[in-house]
């Protein structure tokens, strides 16, 4: 089923009463404001799960390409993306060059001296992609995103996004 921030935070608000919680209807706003931390936070949990098909449900090949320009590429068209890049899990990525060979992350920038060259490696920065051994171009990137519209979240998550939603303020009236 497809929900609206309205209606996800009307569910929300209804799981809570059914759990006991003593709530009133004036919760109802703070849910729909909270949906969108809720979806980043459940961006991350769907990223760091160790299931392949759960990754694989927020993980998608971006529409804008990285122009790679000697050894170099912004990755800021992808954070800016309407549903962007989830930077912190970017080293997970499959980012190919413009020749196809697919960048071998690593962890840090300075990792990237002195790697031999059978390979094409890349390193995240800020939001630059620093690459070594890789083709100058356009060069694309799957890699998992925040899903930052409800009505495009896949219904396996849905359960998820609730469990996400709810925690938030009862994990505020408790502290």
């Amino acid at each position: 089923m497809s929900y609206t921030d309205e209606t996800f935070s009307n569910l929300a608000y209804e799981e809570m009463r059914k759990r006991g919680l003593a709530v009133e209807p004036s919760i109802i706003p703070r849910l729909r404001v909270g949906i969108r931390p809720a979806l980043e936070r459940l961006s991350l949990k769907v990223s760091e799960n160790p299931d392949r098909q759960v990754r694989n449900l927020l993980r998608r090949q971006f529409g804008t390409t990285v122009t790679i320009t000697s050894g170099v590429g912004s990755l800021s068209a992808l954070l800016s993306d309407s549903r962007p890049l989830l930077l912190n899990r970017i080293r997970e990525a499959d980012i190919r060059d413009s020749s196809g060979a697919r960048l071998q992350m690593l962890a840090d920038r300075a990792s990237l001296a002195y790697r031999p060259t059978a390979f094409a490696y890349g390193a995240v920065e800020g939001s630059n992609l620093y690459t070594a051994n890789a083709a100058n171009g356009a060069a694309t990137v799957t890699a998992s995103f925040v899903e930052t519209d409800i009505t495009l979240l896949p219904a396996q998550l849905e359960a998820m996004l609730l469990e996400e939603l709810i925690s938030a303020p009862v994990e505020a009236a408790i502290a």
